[in-house]
């Protein structure tokens, strides 16, 4: 199973809160704080200190939901009613008996039925 962050249900205003109350908005330059920036580290561990808070708000207040995998096929076929779907299965079947065949009675067959398809798909 894979997860995601459903970031449409998030809580703002906790995660504003939390972020706010976070020690980099008052102590980053102070020494006695954990997330102390010193002139020594490097430009990597700065963007990880910064980005240390923010992740944890989101791991925080950010529901995590579970990613449904679904077979492509059937998501397709799901799409369209049962009518529109048979009209596609015998365009198909009259497109494959043209390119068997290379008669010109299946290609106009073929060309009727896509037409109708036009029309169902409107």
């Amino acid at each position: 199973m894979e997860y995601y962050y459903d970031y449409d249900n998030v809580d703002i205003q906790s995660m504003v809160n939390s972020l706010w109350n976070h020690p980099f908005n008052s102590e980053i330059w102070t020494k006695h704080s954990d997330s102390n920036v010193c002139f020594d580290d490097s430009v990597n561990d700065v963007w990880l200190k910064f980005l240390s808070p923010i992740n944890e708000a989101i791991d925080e207040f950010v529901p995590l939901k579970i990613l449904q995998k679904r077979n492509a096929k059937s998501r397709v076929t799901k799409w369209y009613p049962r009518h529109i779907r048979r009209a596609l299965c015998r365009k198909h079947e009259y497109w494959k008996a043209y390119k068997k065949r290379k008669l010109l009675e299946d290609k106009g067959m073929y060309c009727h039925q896509a037409d109708l398809c036009k029309k169902t798909n409107l």
